[in-house]
Order: C-alpha cells, then sequence, then structure tokens
C-alpha cells in the first residue's frame, strides 16, 4: 500500500495499491508508474524530461540498486565510510551504473573533509575521478553535476564553481531535498545568511520532516542572531524526535553566541541527559558554560571527569590551560600549553591544507602568548589574519576573534582587539555583543572607550 500524506499537516491524502511482485524488470517501471498517479491525484503533470527519466531505468541490475539505495541511506545520515562501501558494492554488480558513480563521489568527498579514513587526502582525487566517470556512462547527468558541487564545496573550497555545478543539478532534479540543503550550506559558508535561510525553506518544503533541515535552519537563524526563530525551529525538531541529542548541544552552542541567559542555560543543560556533553561536539560548549559562570574548579571537575576520547588531545590540552589561566594559576596552566603547542605546531606546518592551517596558527598563537610570548603570539596571530578566506565567513571569524581573546587582549593591543571585534560583529555569523560580554577574557577592555562604542553599537534594538 502506498499512501500520500501531507507531511505539514498528517492529513491523508491519497492510497493505492500495488501487489505486483518486485523484479528488475518491473520496479522502475511501478516507480513511474506511482508518480504518475500521484501526479493526478495532485492535478500536475509531469515534464516530457521528468517522465523520460521516470521511464529509464539506470541498472538492470536489481543488487546493484539495493547497494545504491543503501549507501544513499548512509550517506545522508553523514556515514560517508559505510557509504561509500555500499556505493562500490552496487559499482561491483553493475560498473557501468552511473548513479552509483556519481553518489560515490560524493561519499569520498566527505570522507577526505571529514577525514573518515587514514588515507583520507587520496580520496579527493578519488572522488573527482569517481564523477567524471558518471559523466562518461551519462553525459550531463544531473547528479554528477550534484556530486562536483559537492567536490568544490567540500573539496577544493572553490565556492562560485559549487554553486555553478548546484544550479545545473538542481535544474535536472527539481524534487530533491538534498541538492536544495547543499546550495544553502554553501551560501551560508559564503556569509550569504538570508539566501541560506530562502533555500532551506524550499527545501523544507519538499520535506518538511527531514530532521538535518530543520536542524540546519536553526543554525542559519542563530548565523543571523535571530534568537527566536533559532529555538522555533530547535522546539519543531524535539516535536517529531523527542530524543534528539543535537538539540541540546545546539541549543547550548547557539545559546551562548546568541546572549541567551546563563541560569537558562545552566538549567537545561541539568535537565538535559548528562551524556550529551560527555561526547562528540558539545564538549566545548559545556566547558565554555561554566567559563563564563567564572567557576573554573568546576570546569577543571568537568574535564578531569570526561571519557576517554571525548575530547582531542590538542583541544584538552588547551581547555586546561586557558582554564587554570583564567583561575589565575600560570604554573599549571603551563605544561598544558606546552604540550598543545608542540602538537600544534606540527599541524600548522602542513602546507596542503591552507584553511585547516589557518585555524591551527591562530590556536598556535593563543597558546604562544599563554606561555608568556607576546610577542610571536602577535606574529603567528596576524599571519593567520593575514590568510583570510572571503568566501568562508565562519573560518574568517574564528581566526579574528580567537586572535582578539587570546593574543591582542592578552598582549595588551587593545585598538587592535577592538577593530578586529568591530569586523566580527559587522556581519552575519559569529557572536553577538550580549554573548561577548559574557567572556571574562573580555574583562581587560570593558572600560575601554572602544568596547563600550560597540556595546552601544550592536546592542539588540
Amino acid at each position: 500500500i502506498i499512501q500520500l500524506i501531507d507531511a505539514t499537516s498528517d492529513v491523508h491524502v491519497w492510497q493505492d495499491t500495488y501487489d505486483r511482485e518486485l523484479t528488475v524488470e518491473n520496479i522502475f517501471e511501478l516507480q513511474a508508474e506511482m508518480a504518475t498517479s500521484i501526479a493526478t491525484e495532485l492535478h500536475q503533470t509531469l515534464s516530457p524530461e521528468m517522465t523520460a527519466k521516470l521511464n529509464k531505468r539506470p541498472t538492470q541490475n536489481t543488487r546493484a540498486y539495493e547497494f545504491y539505495l543503501s549507501g544513499d541511506q548512509y550517506l545522508k545520515r553523514r556515514q560517508a565510510d559505510v557509504a561509500a562501501r555500499q556505493f562500490e558494492r552496487a559499482i561491483e554488480e553493475d560498473p557501468d551504473f552511473a548513479l552509483a558513480w556519481a553518489a560515490l563521489s560524493r561519499a569520498y568527498t566527505e570522507i577526505y573533509w571529514f577525514e573518515l579514513s587514514a588515507d583520507y587526502l587520496q580520496h579527493l582525487e578519488m572522488a573527482r575521478e569517481a564523477a567524471a566517470t558518471a559523466f562518461e556512462l551519462v553525459p550531463n547527468l544531473p547528479e554528477a553535476h550534484f556530486a562536483m558541487g559537492y567536490f568544490y564545496m567540500y573539496g577544493t573550497r572553490e565556492h562560485e564553481k559549487s554553486l555553478a555545478e548546484l544550479a545545473i543539478a538542481a535544474r535536472g532534479m527539481p524534487g530533491s531535498s538534498d541538492v536544495q540543503e547543499t546550495i544553502a550550506e554553501v551560501q551560508g559558508r559564503i556569509g550569504d545568511i538570508e539566501a541560506s535561510i530562502a533555500t532551506t525553506a524550499r527545501a523544507i518544503e519538499l520535506d518538511p520532516r527531514n530532521i538535518r533541515l530543520l536542524l540546519q535552519q536553526a543554525v542559519s537563524y542563530a548565523h543571523n542572531r535571530d534568537a527566536v526563530q533559532f529555538h522555533r525551529f530547535l522546539d519543531r525538531v524535539l516535536e517529531l524526535e523527542p530524543d534528539s541529542i543535537a538539540v541540546p548541544g545546539l541549543r547550548l552552542r547557539y545559546g551562548l553566541m546568541l546572549g541567551d541567559d546563563l541560569a537558562d542555560l545552566r538549567q537545561r543543560a541539568k535537565a538535559e541527559d548528562s551524556t550529551v556533553y560527555l561526547n562528540g561536539p558539545w564538549v566545548r560548549d559545556h566547558w565554555f558554560l561554566g567559563v563564563f559562570e567564572r567557576d573554573y574548579d568546576a570546569v577543571v571537575r568537568f574535564l578531569d571527569d570526561l571519557p576517554d576520547g571525548a575530547m582531542h588531545p590538542t583541544i584538552s590540552a588547551q581547555a586546561y590551560g586557558n582554564v587554570h589561566r583564567l583561575n589565575g594559576q600560570p604554573g599549571l596552566a603551563k605544561p598544558y600549553f606546552e604540550a598543545a603547542k608542540e602538537q600544534l605546531a606540527q599541524r600548522a606546518a602542513d602546507p596542503d591544507r591552507p584553511y585547516g592551517r589557518s585555524r591551527q596558527l591562530a590556536q598556535l598563537a593563543y597558546v604562544t602568548v599563554g606561555l608568556g610570548d607576546y610577542e610571536e603570539g602577535v606574529r603567528l596571530a596576524e599571519e593567520a589574519i593575514a590568510m583570510k578566506f572571503p568566501d568562508e565567513a565562519e573560518v574568517t571569524k574564528f581566526i579574528g576573534l580567537s586572535a582578539v581573546i587570546g593574543v591582542f587582549i592578552p598582549a595588551g593591543d587593545y585598538d587592535r582587539a577592538i577593530e578586529l571585534l568591530d569586523e566580527h560583529l559587522a556581519t552575519p555569523v559569529g557572536w553577538t555583543i550580549e554573548g561577548l560580554s559574557r567572556d571574562p577574557r573580555i574583562d581587560p577592555i570593558r572600560d575601554h572607550p572602544g568596547w563600550l562604542a560597540l556595546v552601544e553599537k550592536y546592542k539588540r534594538q
């Protein structure tokens, strides 16, 4: 039985029964028949292009198609390493399966970007080759253009090229929320938050119950410094997925940035399952909350209680060093900063990852100042800032803010700190003035005329 449900209201619209045995000969015929029936029920007419696409069989091999569908589900769940294996199995069954090659390209690109294997660097060229194979098999295949849009976004960070490829893909895949989601992600990366919100809204229209889309829209509104819409979309996620582990973490991370009440954030953190903050990406935000509350002893206890592997060793060393320094214990901070410096110096020397290298330099500058070498810290910070990426708003803002709180304020160069803070606050993405105001590392400039001017200039109206 196939049912058509209005996802926004859960109202039943249409249903029909298809009780034929699925075979390689009829599976795609059934798909085309169902699509035509649904379009007729909705008083829509399928375009000749869409009709031709529905009637075309992407593969004659049922097992290949099953592996492809399995891989697609893993890719949607951001498990690219598993997805790649399934797409590879699909291609083993049918080497001419162009859709599988295109999907494999996207999986390889994610493996590269998220460093999901020991040889992740090799996967970037593998992604290009897989997409090229898809184009050889089916010239102008929309899914292959989608793969290249992925490649340029995650792989080479050439966002104009990415948007051009994704626009072609969108014309050939008008019902794909995945393509719209990716376009929105690129728009967000270049700092065009309003466009990203509008594109994600179109994706949500196509797939209203997609949790990942709703979370992405919440984050976009946070980047746009719209706390009301940010919380509204997180609440919608909880309606659909009450046990979401993403919502409490995002609520804390962006709640800090948006300037939400600290007592309320702490109360929420206590009410949530504590394991949310002991693993994964939310650890940093939980100890940040303690720093903003200025309860440094509690932060140290939290870090001590973390399970093995909950935090990268370099990040852990920086966290301990920062907290001990804020607590007026430079002697305790020193060995942690020394350990972090050694690790960061090695990673910052890698010329093959300019985006990663800029972040490593910014953090290296931070720990160098933590060890008392202000001159070298300032030099490293300025080197990182000089590597600005105008098409990567979040990277550029991370570098600048890290330099402000970890280098220029401790070094006493308040004018440079104010200049960078003004740049940070002037455009979407990043912290609000209300969020920054609670950071104890801002204390030395609280009475500075430049800081007071920023508070007046950027305060929430």
